[in-house]
């Protein structure tokens, strides 16, 4: 029996909780969201609100999901971070665009001023929605300032590879997220005070799950609602990385 019949046996037989939790190492229980409100909650840090940071001066990174200018199930998210002493991000500032702050013109204005107010040092800009806005962003706040990051759902390889042509990275979608999620399971990522979060951000947080694709022997996070908020981390945390901010390991 190869390796790929020995998954889907042990998938088949074993039920999907322990297949998840021993085989894939992933935490999972049947129809329940990937995060739950506590986990989150345990994140938070009551010292500071989302926008305002009371800590030694750091490098700061962003992260941009961009979303089309006219949509109930996507949206553009910004999130601001640092990383503090002991290499854990610290979610500085979030915000969702909507309405007409959605609009592209409004977004390539006001985006560079976040930056700019926050000192931020890179950004991790979504290539999939954002090829034109990245290049837009990139000549206001300087090329050398912005990288592009584009999910797959197919590349093998865990850790980002670069694109030399297009000039971007390819990321590991589920690995990306897996890496978010064990973040905060294991509280190694700090929130604001949860009062402080708007709910569109926590619902983003909350809206994945784990299925797993019989026909290509593969898992897969899924979600029905907007998941905005965990990609503008990811792009902002791909960034960090690529900064140096910590080491490119990864927490499995």
């Amino acid at each position: 029996m190869h390796r790929g019949q020995d998954i889907l046996h042990k998938y088949e037989n074993e039920g999907r909780a322990v297949f998840f939790n021993e085989v894939l190492g992933l935490e999972y229980d049947d129809g329940v969201a990937t995060l739950t409100e506590a986990e989150i909650k345990a994140c938070c840090k009551d010292e500071y609100l989302n926008g305002q940071w009371y800590g030694p001066p750091r490098r700061t990174y962003m992260g941009i999901d961009w979303g089309p200018a006219n949509s109930n199930n996507s949206y553009t998210v910004v999130a601001v971070m640092a990383i503090d002493e002991y290499f854990v991000p610290r979610i500085l500032y979030m915000k969702r665009f909507v309405g007409a702050e959605a609009n592209f013109e409004y977004l390539h204005d006001e985006i560079p001023k976040i930056a700019n107010h926050w000192k931020v040092s890179l950004i991790g800009g979504d290539r999939g929605m954002g090829e034109a806005s990245n290049a837009e962003l990139r000549r206001r706040v300087g090329k050398e300032k912005l990288f592009e990051f584009q999910h797959s759902a197919t590349l093998k390889q865990k850790h980002p590879q670069w694109n030399a042509k297009g000039q971007f990275y390819v990321t590991n979608r589920n690995a990306e997220m897996g890496e978010f999620f064990n973040r905060v399971k294991r509280k190694q990522i700090v929130f604001p005070k949860f009062e402080s979060i708007e709910k569109p951000h926590v619902d983003d947080m909350l809206a994945i799950t784990v299925d797993y694709d019989e026909m290509h022997n593969r898992m897969a996070y899924i979600n029905d609602e907007p998941d905005d908020t965990i990609h503008a981390i990811i792009f902002g945390l791909m960034a960090a990385r690529i900064g140096g901010a910590f080491e490119s390991t990864y927490i499995y």
